[in-house]
């Protein structure tokens, strides 16, 4: 998969609560394209926040930081999973870029 950059579109408010053990707990879900390198839609989705990233992340554009976590818990318990564990905003020259994509070779060739 060549996706590289995450577009956090929306940030849903926290859900709050406790949880069996009687621990709080929050959930925030962020609705989300994952973009190649040149700016062309993978995918959209929900990601919920780990503990790792700050709660209060903003829509924007971002290059995920990836970790590894072995599971300790569930029916995936005993298993190491890849998941994203920080954010790095991307510089805004970048984001122009993504916003407003240079015209493509072809199309300036077939007019």
């Amino acid at each position: 998969m060549s996706a590289n950059i995450l577009h956090i579109l929306a940030v849903s408010p926290a859900k709050t609560g406790k949880s069996k053990a009687g621990k709080d707990y929050s959930i925030v879900e962020t609705h989300c394209a994952v973009l190649k390198e040149d700016g062309t839609p993978e995918g959209v989705g929900v990601w919920v926040l780990p503990r790792e990233v700050p709660q209060d992340t903003k829509p924007g554009y971002y290059m995920p930081v990836y970790g590894m976590r072995a599971v300790t818990y569930g029916e995936l318990r005993g298993q190491v999973l890849g998941e994203i564990v920080g954010l790095t905003p991307l510089p805004p020259a970048h984001v122009k870029r993504l916003q407003n994509p240079a015209p493509a070779a072809s199309a300036a060739a077939s007019a």
